[in-house]
């Protein structure tokens, strides 16, 4: 549960980072939030911060969540 509740906390940390300008930061805690737990929605906020850090690894990333619905 603890572990649920951590990735939870890093997930809404990272949305409040993208809607502050924190790219960086964003990525940083959106990485480590799917790390924790693999769900679709982290996996989607991860491909949202790869796209507005102009990273190319959200192609695939995206790929693979139209993949999986």
């Amino acid at each position: 549960m603890r572990l649920a509740a951590r990735a939870w906390a890093l997930r809404e940390a990272a949305r409040a980072a993208l809607l502050a300008g924190g790219v960086a930061e964003a990525l940083a805690m959106a990485r480590a939030a799917y790390a924790l737990e693999r769900t679709p929605r982290a996996q989607r906020l991860l491909a949202l911060a790869l796209i507005a850090g102009g990273h190319a690894g959200a192609r695939v990333l995206i790929a693979e969540v139209a993949a999986t619905q």
